[in-house]
């Protein structure tokens, strides 16, 4: 029985990160409702995370309205500049729900709570995930180097123009980001930043760091393999959706494609990580 439980929470920081992209997919681009089950799944695994895993000390700060105070300021100007410059839309985006996120993380370590770990958990989450997203996009971008727009060419939109064409597709590079396909309606797809699986990637190495810093200490090679692991299996299933993406919309057209957009990179996700964990975690309890 024991093995088994220290089986099931191994698995727990890569079940963290599937809900955790399922959810960000499912409210930027997908359901809303879908999302909002996800969000509270992952809030469920992240409290039974924290509580299960107490190898680091547990530390219960005294409540703080500074702290609170300046939480409640973030959350609220993430909303107010969202409604001045998206009006009447609110349109809120993966970097702002990020900084709510931490403006959350503030009010929770400083509530004065039991609750402490769950905020100081989610403060490293965001900040790392923040810090990344500055330094590896919006620095760049002012310096006109989009790094990640050419890791998304050469990585992703080339390969799935090559074999779309093996295939027999009708389909041509239109521009870096914009799959031109000539199928039974003339489409021209654009593949942006979440369809790279950029945000996915950030959103596993914040995680995963965060988890380790907060929740249960991990071996840095076991956290470099389980980053690698969750890389891999977002690399092939972001990759396999633009592929289908296009097949669907080559034979079907765009509406039919749109139908399965959101849904998808998740589900491959999780059809391509769960066998490769499943092996990994496996060969590390045989060695162990």
């Amino acid at each position: 029985m024991d093995n088994k439980i220290k089986k099931f929470r191994d698995y727990l920081p890569i079940l963290l990160v599937i809900l955790s992209i399922a959810t960000f997919i499912e409210l930027a681009y997908g359901s809303k409702y879908l999302g909002l089950v996800f969000l509270v799944a992952s809030v469920i695994v992240l409290f039974f995370s924290v509580k299960k895993f107490k190898e680091i000390s547990t530390l219960q700060k005294k409540k703080s309205l500074p702290h609170i105070s300046l939480g409640i300021i973030i959350i609220l100007s993430v909303f107010l500049y969202n409604l001045l410059y998206e009006y009447p839309k609110l349109n809120l985006q993966t970097l702002d729900i990020m900084v709510i996120v931490f403006g959350i993380s503030l009010i929770i370590s400083y509530s004065g709570t039991k609750y402490f770990d769950v905020g100081l958990f989610l403060f490293y989450f965001s900040l790392i995930f923040i810090i990344l997203f500055l330094s590896l996009f919006i620095v760049p971008n002012k310096l006109k180097f989009i790094f990640p727009y050419i890791y998304g060419k050469y990585a992703i939109v080339l390969p799935t123009v090559y074999l779309a064409k093996k295939f027999g597709m009708n389909v041509e590079l239109f521009t870096n980001r914009i799959i031109e396909v000539h199928g039974v309606q003339h489409a021209l797809l654009k593949v942006d930043l979440a369809c790279f699986g950029w945000y996915s990637l950030l959103l596993i190495i914040s995680m995963i760091l965060s988890y380790n810093m907060t929740i249960k200490k991990f071996p840095l090679k076991h956290v470099l393999k389980i980053i690698g692991i969750l890389w891999i299996s977002s690399y092939l299933a972001n990759f396999l959706r633009i592929l289908v993406l296009v097949a669907v919309t080559y034979r079907y057209g765009v509406e039919k494609m749109q139908i399965i957009h959101a849904h998808l990179g998740w589900i491959l996700f999780i059809s391509i990580l769960m066998p490769i964990s499943y092996m990994f975690l496996r060969s590390k309890t045989t060695r162990d």
